[in-house]
């Protein structure tokens, strides 16, 4: 009766596992998707605070400019 209740339990583990697998296997590209989107979002991002930096950086230098000529 133990082996039997063994075996059943080993069966339902391979069973449960085969189907988690499969389960990720079909979400991959979705996964995928949503990185690569997250990846695209976070370069946009990284751009425009760069840009934002550059525009800081050339507002203060002509400040100093124009406090300079005064």
């Amino acid at each position: 009766m133990r082996n039997g209740k063994f075996m059943m339990d080993m069966q339902m583990r391979k069973y449960k596992a085969v189907h988690q697998r499969k389960a990720r296997i079909e979400t991959q590209p979705e996964r995928e998707a949503t990185m690569q989107a997250e990846w695209k979002r976070l370069a946009k991002l990284a751009e425009t605070e760069a840009a934002e930096a550059e525009a800081c950086k050339q507002l203060a230098n002509g400040a100093t400019n124009e406090a300079i000529t005064d």
